[in-house]
């Protein structure tokens, strides 16, 4: 299983949602009023069983976003970072002034705890 952890700060964004945290003051660049479709294509992703958990988490009074998803495989997680949405969303915030980091680890024992 593969960890892709994505992390993006935006100081005094001041979000109170992951939608409000990614879109506002952009509604006018999306292609679609209901996001890029990233989120639509972990879903999808997850009923394919290619994502086994995705979790996002605002913190710091809205000002940090972290995207945790945990991929059954290598090749999943690079069907993920090259999808065409993916791509989208990457070139649609590329001039954000956020920070962020990626980081990518190899998981050796996870559970599912239930």
């Amino acid at each position: 299983m593969i960890l892709l952890k994505v992390t993006y700060i935006e100081k005094g964004r001041q979000a109170i949602s992951i939608d409000e945290f990614y879109y506002r003051g952009y509604e006018s660049q999306l292609r679609d009023s209901r996001g890029t479709g990233v989120r639509r294509l972990a879903r999808q992703m997850i009923l394919e069983k290619k994502i086994i958990s995705r979790n996002l988490i605002l913190s710091e009074n809205g000002d940090k976003l972290e995207c945790l998803t945990i991929f059954k495989d290598r090749k999943s997680l690079e069907e993920y970072l090259n999808h065409e949405l993916v791509e989208y969303s990457r070139n649609l915030w590329a001039n954000r002034p956020w920070i962020k980091t990626k980081e990518i680890f190899e998981l050796t024992d996870y559970k599912i705890l239930s």
